[in-house]
């Protein structure tokens, strides 16, 4: 792993030792994780409030009065989310694998109900379309996602454009019946800093444009790439902020 992709690291775990110990302040990693958590929960259609999710993750008492209607799997979701999190930066280093995938939803859906429902780390049983895109169908899946698998897997070097393909392709797929964007959207981010590239969080104002890419992010490359560095250079903002507060 690269210095930049390793400071932003090493700042993130310091991050979450200090989380119980500031209190005044949220941490790098706090912050990091709250924001991956939000956009990636209301691309999904989760209804949480950015200020509502912060909260979830101090583990502090959370206002839903004048809210959206808020389930109880948005808020479960959303602590299990912080959970997976953590996860990936103790995983940075791995192979994305079928078992990796599938724990990361077994982990995302854990003690919800609508996971009761779906059978938690099994792939879909039925269609899942994304609103009028179509997505692989349940019994094409496991050839479509050990393909994917392995054709990222076996590059040489990679670079954020194959990082982003692969995060698509893998919506496309849609192994499982729920959680498809949010495991995706953590693989991404993980990628990243694997491989020494400064990570981003896609949020919600770009809901629009970006699933219009997903569509066929090889047709819309330079579309696709002028949005992860659009990102990625608020990201870095970010960063830089918490390098002058010493993280």
């Amino acid at each position: 792993m690269g210095k930049q992709a390793s400071t932003i690291l090493e700042m993130l775990l310091d991050g979450k030792e200090k989380e119980s110990l500031v209190k005044e302040n949220i941490t790098f990693y706090q912050q990091t994780r709250n924001k991956l958590t939000y956009h990636s929960g209301v691309l999904e259609g989760i209804r949480l409030k950015e200020k509502q999710v912060e909260l979830i993750g101090e583990n502090a008492a959370v206002d839903l009065y004048g809210s959206e209607p808020v389930t109880i799997d948005d808020i479960d979701e959303t602590k299990n989310h912080m959970k997976c999190f953590q996860y990936i930066l103790d995983h940075v280093g791995e192979v994305i694998t079928k078992e990796f995938i599938r724990t990361l939803h077994s982990m995302i859906k854990a003690n919800t109900h609508s996971g009761a429902r779906e059978n938690i780390g099994s792939y879909k049983t039925k269609e899942n379309p994304i609103g009028n895109m179509a997505t692989t169908a349940p019994e094409q899946v496991e050839t479509e996602l050990s393909k994917l698998l392995e054709d990222y897997n076996q590059k040489e070097e990679i670079y954020i454009e194959d990082i982003f393909h692969f995060h698509s392709d893998f919506i496309l797929i849609s192994p499982f019946l729920d959680a498809n964007g949010r495991i995706a959207r953590m693989l991404m981010f993980k990628e990243c800093l694997k491989y020494n590239i400064t990570p981003f969080i896609i949020e919600d104002v770009h809901k629009s444009i970006y699933f219009r890419i997903i569509r066929d992010s090889r047709e819309y490359v330079d579309l696709a790439m002028d949005l992860c560095l659009q990102e990625q250079k608020k990201y870095k903002v970010l960063v830089d902020l918490y390098k002058k507060k010493k993280w």
